[in-house]
């Protein structure tokens, strides 16, 4: 081998370093910025709270109308969503009502602010109406639009933690079923 085929050798080999070199560099910046994100991921689920039916078991849920009159819902009631009932149920005692009752259970942390939207408009988070044998259940209750029954919608969920971190978590539900799936932030594998 001569100097010339010596000085080619040698830029080959240098270039098969420096690439081998960039793949290393890549490959663990990517390993790097996935990190990142599922700590990002767990950082979001951490102090959030975290909605779920409920499977309580109860007789009647006690709320305010509005006419701040103490008023009894019993739960096998066609509008309430809880263990009892799995789908809004329109039937002749009560065709003129136009409100469901979502009974949610809380699964994770408490958070102050706390904002619902379905599909963009504002419903309500609200707790059992306190009297002394009240449970403190809590529910969602949203207009009940027949044209949407069994619709796929969207439920966000803003709050801000006790750490004063600011978030939004998205839900899937359906129009009157007794389903809440929460999508982001993803829930582990």
């Amino acid at each position: 081998m001569n100097s010339q085929d010596w000085e080619s050798f040698a830029l080959v080999v240098t270039m098969a370093i420096e690439g081998i070199t960039l793949v290393f560099y890549f490959r663990e910046r990517a390993e790097k910025r996935e990190a990142e994100l599922e700590l990002k991921q767990i950082k979001r689920r951490a102090d959030a709270p975290f909605l779920v039916p409920s499977d309580i078991v109860f007789g009647a849920i006690k709320y305010t109308d509005e006419n701040g009159e103490l008023r009894f819902l019993r739960s096998d009631s066609g509008f309430v969503l809880s263990w009892r009932g799995n789908e809004v149920v329109v039937d002749r005692l009560c065709a003129d009502w136009n409100r469901v009752f979502f009974l949610v259970d809380n699964a994770g942390e408490a958070a102050r602010g706390m904002i619902v939207k379905l599909d963009g408009e504002t419903i309500s988070l609200k707790r059992e109406a306190d009297d002394d044998d009240s449970r403190g259940l809590l529910y969602l209750e949203y207009p009940y639009k027949p044209e949407k029954h069994g619709k796929e919608q969207t439920l966000l969920l803003s709050f801000e933690t006790r750490s004063g971190v600011q978030d939004t978590h998205r839900y899937l539900t359906r129009h009157g079923f007794r389903v809440l799936d929460r999508i982001d932030p993803v829930l582990p594998q």
